[in-house]
């Protein structure tokens, strides 16, 4: 279960622990489910899957032609109908003015983007689509790496595989005690589709 706890709610400080933490072992299995959680978004946010829906929305006439016609409203409802397979955002931008944005209310990760051309080859825009939110990112580095995972968005959204966590100010590294468990804590920083900062807190057993 994912906890989506309101941004507005003050966050209590995690409890803190050094002595002999993290052992060898605890801070290896850290370093790994790091790395594999960096990989993962990476791969979300350029992998050959958003290439593939990226250029098949590109070709998209009913998109192209609303686009051309300067029918913002049509536009947007094609939009809105490719957002199937994978796809869980689409923006198109006027250089950096977002004209059509599909799914807006969505936290994701951070997606790719090619330039749109009309049949004529005149500038259309800017498409940018995304794969994954990122309640799928957790869910996926939380099954595949044994791991838990606290995201946090600089405008105060909060995503988390562990409850507990959702209301606590976590450390970027280290360890810390949550209820009756000890976990070592890294993170790394990354940017969501909208270019909001993120924090990924990435927790493994101390």
């Amino acid at each position: 279960m994912l906890a989506r706890p309101a941004p507005a709610q003050p966050r209590a400080v995690a409890s803190l622990s050094s002595r002999g933490c993290p052992s060898r072992a605890a801070a290896s299995r850290a370093r790994r489910a790091l790395g594999a959680a960096k990989a993962r978004y990476l791969l979300e946010q350029q992998g050959s899957t958003i290439h593939a829906d990226l250029r098949q929305i590109a070709r998209d006439r009913a998109l192209l032609g609303a686009l051309s016609a300067g029918n913002l409203h049509s536009a947007l409802a094609e939009a809105n109908r490719q957002l199937v397979r994978h796809v869980v955002r689409i923006r198109v931008l006027a250089n950096t003015q977002v004209v059509v944005d599909a799914n807006p209310t969505s936290f994701d990760v951070a997606g790719s983007g090619l330039q749109l051309r009309a049949p004529n080859g005149r500038i259309l825009g800017r498409l940018q689509i995304t794969v994954q939110d990122v309640i799928g990112f957790i869910k996926l580095v939380h099954k595949l790496d044994a791991a838990e995972v606290v995201v946090d968005g600089a405008g105060g959204q909060v995503r988390t595989s562990l409850p507990a966590a959702a209301n606590l100010s976590l450390p970027r590294s280290g360890c810390t005690r949550i209820g009756s468990h000890e976990y070592v804590v890294s993170s790394f920083e990354r940017t969501s589709f909208s270019g909001e900062p993120v924090t990924i807190r990435v927790l493994t057993g101390a």
